[in-house]
């Protein structure tokens, strides 16, 4: 017969596309990827997703109303693929969370990826992470580690904090609800080092935030403390771009309220599925720490107004500002609280100054503790050398470490006092850019329109989105 005789052959000729388009129509995982100007790193990334050992999978890739040419790359992706499984949609630019819900909207598979469009994945990426979440497991989110891809230099390293699985139960699969450590300190809340049941995501509703950064915080952690049973695979399967200067992550200070925006929906989220009194401390612990996170890498004319916003209403909206330091897990994070209550509404500029000034007490103490470690060894040595009655090999090894050791402490007595200077200079210089500032003709008008924005949105109530 023709017809037999034709799929004979198409088996013989590429038995994997045949097993995809005629015996298997099943779709184990939709990967849905947004693409906004990703020309530099895009074809590397989609080579990367065309090399997966796993076939049986659908490639939603979405423009973000791209204007490099990136459009192009995708549509030439699609039509060459040779099993058929790549979608390409269309939007005009609304930013990755409108991207990734439009590319929800249309998934089919029994689990969901979400990619970004300059990263680089491992070949076995999807397959591994799908049998750990169904053979192995049977588990609504499979976690996977990363590693770091510097974009400059090339060079991979890895990134133990996205995973911290010591922290985690040993069972597999586990319920979020045994996990004693703070589960938002175990992961972090980026969506492309996890695979989602897309019954368990369309089950609870949850979609992506659209607004222009941070969008993904509420999605991710809301399925991660939501899901019935999660497990993780300790194998680095992605390559996640670093130093890439068009990304979402390095244009935060457009619009530097959306961190706020994402840890109010993330609460409001907890409020309405009853979990929020299980996890209040760990939330409010969260978000003192994706606040200050914030605050630290924006640029200084982004962070006065994020200072002040911070200060006197976000703390006190998301529980922060009535918690007592103790209350604060993490020391570092506890002590710019305290540095940050002590300033008050007076501003991100004093702020700044007393932050240096315990960043150079604390590095002239590192070094007084290492001086006093080499004269008590310089001691030790002058000790042995006048108590000893060995021969005078044995008094010259000592003197001659003696010396070595004098050396030393000199060595650390001068580099204490050139990091003293250094950061005293640092601290008279943000003085002087400061005071620059605050009498510059564009700051005095600045603060004079922005005045009446201000009052205004004080007076209204907080708002979320979720």
């Amino acid at each position: 017969m023709p017809a037999e005789w034709t799929e004979l052959n198409w088996l013989i000729r590429d038995p994997d596309e045949y097993y995809y388009l005629v015996l298997s129509r099943a779709i184990k995982i939709s990967v849905i990827m947004p693409v906004f100007n990703a020309l530099p790193h895009l074809e590397e990334c989609l080579a990367s997703l065309r090399a997966q050992t796993l076939r049986d999978i659908e490639v939603i890739l979405v423009d973000d109303g791209s204007t490099d040419g990136s459009l192009d790359i995708l549509e030439a992706f699609a039509g060459n693929d040779p099993y058929d499984r790549v979608t390409v949609l269309r939007q005009a630019h609304k930013g990755a969370g409108a991207a990734r819900n439009l590319g929800l909207e249309r998934a089919q598979g029994q689990y969901l990826s979400f990619l970004d469009a300059d990263d680089v994945f491992d070949k076995t990426m999807l397959a591994d992470a799908y049998r750990k979440a169904t053979v192995d497991d049977n588990a609504d989110i499979c976690v996977f580690r990363s590693r770091n891809l510097d974009t400059v230099t090339g060079v991979t390293s890895p990134m133990p904090n996205s995973l911290k699985i010591g922290e985690l139960p040993k069972r597999r699969p586990f319920s979020p609800r045994t996990i004693e450590a703070n589960i938002f300190f175990c992961f972090i809340g980026w969506p492309w080092d996890k695979i989602y049941s897309r019954a368990f995501i369309q089950n609870a509703g949850l979609r992506f935030q659209e607004i222009a950064s941070s969008n993904d915080a509420y999605f991710v952690f809301s399925a991660l403390l939501q899901c019935h049973w999660l497990t993780v695979l300790d194998s680095e399967l992605i390559s996640h771009r670093r130093n890439v200067h068009t990304s979402i992550s390095n244009s935060t200070g457009k619009s530097y309220d959306n961190v706020y925006h994402a840890l109010v929906a993330i609460r409001d989220e907890l409020q309405s599925s009853g979990l929020f009194a299980s996890y209040e401390r760990h939330f409010v612990n969260y978000a003192l720490h994706e606040l200050l996170w914030h605050l630290h890498n924006l640029r200084e004319w982004e962070a006065h107004p994020y200072f002040e916003d911070m200060v006197t209403q976000w703390m006190s909206s998301l529980g922060i500002s009535d918690k007592p330091l103790d209350y604060f897990t993490q020391a570092k994070e506890r002590d710019d609280l305290a540095l940050v209550r002590r300033c008050g509404t007076k501003g991100f500029e004093q702020y700044v100054e007393l932050r240096e000034r315990v960043v150079l007490s604390d590095s002239i103490r590192a070094l007084a503790n290492q001086l006093e470690q080499v004269k008590r060894q310089v001691s030790n040595n002058n000790n042995s050398n006048s108590n000893s009655n060995s021969n005078s090999n044995s008094s010259n090894n000592n003197s001659a470490e003696a010396t070595q050791a004098i050396a030393k402490a000199n060595e650390l007595v001068k580099k204490a006092e050139l990091e003293r200077k250094r950061l005293a200079e640092v601290v008279v210089a943000k003085d002087a850019q400061m005071r620059a500032l605050r009498e510059s003709e564009t700051f005095r008008v600045g603060r004079v329109v922005m005045w009446g924005p201000r009052r205004v949105k004080a007076l209204l109530p907080a708002r979320a989105t979720g």
